[in-house]
């Protein structure tokens, strides 16, 4: 029940207007009128959702439907909070690529090709052998 009526077109109403406002076109059957409530709906819908193993648990009463709901709920925000760092990262990668010129090479080799950085980011500890690279870096 709880698939089928997750995937069931929802009933528009009167949109704040008033029964007058709802068309007699309007084929879309309420909850009311297929007998259900809204609560039994939410519940229904919320064991669709679940895992197999999940499911079976709460119908062997190893796990309460609130705490399914509460797992379903901080699953929710995890998805949306990855989103939305993704794309935040996405749009920061852009805006950083449109002002800063980002090299991978020597000193040498950018100081030899007449650049002159605001910044260079470096990971040392170095082997004593690089000690020169940072002579290099110094000089500038």
């Amino acid at each position: 029940m709880g698939e089928m009526l997750a995937e069931t077109e929802r009933a528009t109403g009167a949109k704040g207007i008033g029964k007058s406002a709802v068309t007699s076109g309007n084929r879309t059957p309420t909850l009311a009128a297929l007998g259900i409530s809204k609560r039994e709906s939410a519940e229904a819908q919320l064991l669709a959702e679940l895992n197999d193993e999940d499911f079976e648990k709460i119908k062997s009463g190893r796990k309460t439907k609130s705490k399914a709901r509460k797992e379903r709920k901080v699953l929710r925000s995890l998805e949306l909070m990855k989103r939305a760092a993704a794309m935040m990262t996405a749009a920061a990668e852009k805006s950083i690529l449109e002002v800063c010129d980002v090299r991978h090479c020597s000193c040498a080799e950018l100081f030899g090709a007449g650049v002159r950085p605001d910044a260079v980011i470096t990971d040392p500890p170095y082997p004593e052998k690089f000690l020169p690279v940072f002579s290099e870096l110094a000089l500038t």
